[in-house]
């Protein structure tokens, strides 16, 4: 699903801020992360499981590394290359293959991966909280729903730099008005 498309305009947005707006307090948040898990898995459920693996890695490491005296920067280092490690997969596998084959001659069968939706943006925003968390610039999240609506929901100040996010100020008029009507640097290719 995408921001753009008329299931996520006239259906998902209408029910999640629907649902939003009749929930008692204390259940908004849990809801907001089920919406976003859905969204995101609704073009791959295989992709809600690499999302839910990141955000694991991310949650639980970030509490193991809050609760150690000492070792935290080999900790962090681990950290950070179980969040690389499908990022490089899924960006650059066909691109060792082919390396691989074309030095030394031995091809390897496989499918070209599809790069799912997202995985640069949840993977940075997971390894800039694990580092603010290194730093202590940032407190260790204690529940997995508040720290799991972060990198699935994309917040407005996040939008700002993506073209249908251009304008977002919390309005989802707005934001329908800028997938739907073009701008115009969109025509142009400049932003």
């Amino acid at each position: 699903m995408v921001f753009c498309s008329f299931t996520f305009l006239l259906f998902f947005l209408p029910a999640v801020l629907i649902g939003h707006r009749f929930l008692p307090q204390k259940a908004k948040r849990p809801f907001l992360l089920f919406a976003s898990l859905v969204f995101y898995g609704w073009g791959s459920p295989l992709w809600l499981l690499l999302l839910l693996y990141v955000m694991a890695v991310d949650y639980f490491g970030a509490r193991i590394m809050d609760g150690c005296a000492k070792g935290k920067k080999p900790l962090l280092i681990g950290l950070v290359a179980l969040n690389l490690l499908p990022l490089l997969y899924f960006k650059y596998a066909v691109f060792f293959r082919d390396t691989l084959a074309a030095l030394t001659g031995v091809s390897i069968d496989m499918e070209n991966p599809v790069l799912p939706a997202g995985i640069s943006f949840f993977t940075f925003q997971g390894l800039s909280y694990l580092i603010d968390v290194y730093r202590k610039d940032a407190k260790v999240q204690r529940s997995f729903v508040l720290f799991g609506v972060r990198p699935s929901f994309p917040l407005p100040p996040r939008w700002t730099k993506r073209p249908c996010g251009r304008g977002f100020a919390g309005s989802p008029w707005a934001l329908a008005k800028n997938c739907c009507w073009p701008t115009p640097w969109a025509a142009s290719g400049q932003r």
